[in-house]
């Protein structure tokens, strides 16, 4: 196999060429790549690590959604296995058949072939899984584990009638599925002939096309936590937005939802161990999570490679008790909605015991999110009960007091056989965190606390330069974050996790969340997933990364997401107003299939 490097060598050192190849030197074997040449640009969001491709090449592979197969293969050190049904699998696969159906509205804005150069059908999907220890399956126990390999391989040949997406695990195929979806376009073909045509929709026949083949694609993410996270307190969001917002998170390739469940506002979650808190801490008995809620939301995550790490906040932000249970909150009269737990008393460790261990058993991740930010210290310095507690217990300062909480609250975490999660105040009040805690650092880009935390061994995940609430900040403030731009060792630097876009909820409900949270969220979801690349690929990234983002937030507005505009223009496909059911509502239409409009999934369909 000969392979001509280009100047650019796909922006990508020596080193980094000759792993990708000799590490899939078994599965590409015999094949012959294209060349790269200089004016090759990235083209997918988030960018892969690799991408080859000659931007001159006029062979256009063809697929037609009725005639489309996905052959399934698990090889192993003993051989190949076919057909293996695996339910990551099976949803991915449905999830691109269901992009497939979604055709535009005006099909004459797609003469995709002009020219009428060769066109070349694509007549199956084969989905590879290399397994040779047999160990592959990374989520057949229906969970997402807190480190798997997401890497994965797409190949498309200039003879072969396949399209070949290899990975190491089944999550991440569903990765490669997502970037091939990205360079599927849509195309029209008389069913009577295999050259593209203007004619009117009511003679075409859809197919789909990809430019620039032959193509390789080899691609990883450079951290394994990247994460969005939503509040459900400030304001409620609907089963549906939630679920929604998955398949949006999975085009983005992000792989964790942070779901801050609870705050001072409001108690959503409905506990079965404490039923009185959603009772009278919820906005209504409608705007509630109950248990089977929770289990589809993690099921549905499952499915697209996504863990679901719950956040209840304590001991701050725990106002909304006084409807429930005022006995376990400190008394602070010139406070409003800071009164946190007290620490004192014995009924708030049986409280939270008993809660966590709920909570723990319903939400499946290896980690949860304790909380701990902005505790108000004052507050129990003007509590005459726990002043007199601390008196007789040494003089207890404030500081002490919440390392006295926070051990109590980490011991009955590990006792579940979770890993905490923590804001990055309970670093810098210096309390006593146990070895392998997390700790989340949003007070903006704080390097200090980034150096500090990994400084004593702590993994870290950013989140402070990433606040999509900051209404004033765009996509390009969100894009200009490093992670590792602080003073640290590399094992300093490797002890940064990832981070997460986060979407408080103030000023944010059902209304606009979606088109406040997309595309600002994919600028975080590229810093992760492309990570501290060489400068001159970055460089390529950076200039290319308005088009890219623009292409891309359209791609997602074509696949039903009310992702906002970044720039002046048009998608070719943009959301109907109304929406096509409440246009059919107010015409007294039965509600059907349309050709040309695309509709929300279903979420049954694929539990």
């Amino acid at each position: 196999m000969l392979v001509r490097r280009s100047s650019l060598s796909l922006f990508l050192g020596t080193s980094f060429w000759w792993s990708i190849f000799t590490s899939s030197s078994s599965l590409w074997t015999g094949v012959s790549f294209v060349c790269v040449t200089a004016d090759t640009v990235p083209r997918l969001f988030p960018a892969a690590k690799q991408e080859q491709y000659d931007p001159q090449t006029t062979l256009l592979r063809t697929m037609e959604p009725k005639s489309l197969l996905f052959v399934h293969t698990i090889k192993t050190a003993t051989g190949s296995r076919s057909n293996e049904d695996h339910p990551v699998i099976q949803a991915a696969t449905k999830r691109f058949h269901d992009y497939l159906h979604r055709l535009p509205d005006y099909p004459e804005d797609y003469p995709v072939n002009p020219q009428n150069v060769k066109l070349v059908p694509i007549q199956n999907i084969h989905l590879s899984l290399q397994d040779k220890n047999h160990t592959i399956r990374n989520g057949d126990d229906g969970r997402v584990p807190h480190t798997f390999d997401e890497s994965y391989q797409i190949q498309i040949d200039s003879t072969s009638k396949d399209i070949t997406v290899a990975a190491k695990t089944v999550f991440g195929i569903v990765r490669g599925l997502e970037s091939l979806a990205q360079l599927v376009e849509f195309g029209w073909m008389t069913s009577a002939s295999s050259q593209w045509t203007r004619l009117s929709p009511a003679k075409k026949t859809p197919v789909f096309v990809i430019r620039n083949t032959p193509l390789f694609i080899a691609d990883a993410p450079a951290y394994s936590y990247r994460g969005l996270m939503i509040d459900t307190s400030r304001h409620y969001l609907p089963l549906d937005l939630i679920l929604h917002n998955l398949d949006v998170m999975a085009m983005n390739k992000l792989n964790v939802l942070h779901w801050h469940m609870t705050d001072a506002q409001s108690w959503p979650f409905e506990s079965t161990t404490y039923p009185e808190l959603s009772e009278h801490g919820a906005y209504s008995k409608h705007a509630v999570y109950t248990h089977e809620n929770v289990q589809q939301v993690i099921h549905e995550a499952y499915l697209r490679g996504i863990r679901v790490i719950p956040e209840f906040d304590l001991p701050g932000h725990s106002q909304v008790l006084e409807k429930s249970h005022p006995e376990l909150l400190s008394k602070c009269p010139r406070a409003q909605f800071a009164q946190p737990l007290n620490p004192t008393l014995p009924i708030v460790y049986d409280f939270v015991e008993k809660l966590y261990q709920e909570v723990t058993a319903l939400f499946t991740d290896d980690f949860i999110h304790i909380g701990g930010d902005e505790v108000r210290l004052d507050c129990w310095k003007q509590d005459p009960q726990i002043l007199a507690w601390a008196k007789g217990h040494n003089d207890m300062t404030a500081n002490q007091l919440l390392n006295y909480f926070e051990s109590i609250l980490t011991d009955i975490v590990f006792s579940c056989d979770k890993t905490p999660i923590a804001w990055q105040e309970l670093l810098n009040e210096g309390v006593e965190l146990p070895p392998g805690t997390v700790i989340d650092v949003w007070k903006g880009f704080d390097t200090a606390t980034i150096e500090n935390a990994t400084k004593a061994h702590y993994p870290v995940i950013i989140s402070g330069c990433w606040y999509l609430d900051h209404l004033k900040d765009d996509w390009r403030t969100y894009y200009a974050c490093e992670p590792l731009a602080f003073n640290g060792t590399k094992a300093q630097k490797e002890l940064v996790i990832g981070g997460h876009a986060s979407m408080w909820g103030e000023r944010v409900d059902a209304t606009d969340f979606m088109m406040r949270v997309w595309p600002h969220a994919s600028a975080v979801a590229e810093r992760l997933w492309s990570g501290s690349l060489p400068k001159s690929y970055h460089d390529v990234l950076s200039k290319t990364v308005e088009e890219r983002l623009v292409r891309f937030r359209c791609f997602m507005v074509l696949r039903g997401v009310t992702a906002a505009p970044i720039e002046p223009g048009s998608c070719r496909h943009e959301q109907p107003y109304p929406p096509t059911s409440l246009r059919q509502e107010r015409n007294g239409e039965k509600e059907e299939e349309a050709p040309f409009n695309s509709r929300p999934r279903l979420y049954e369909e694929s539990s």
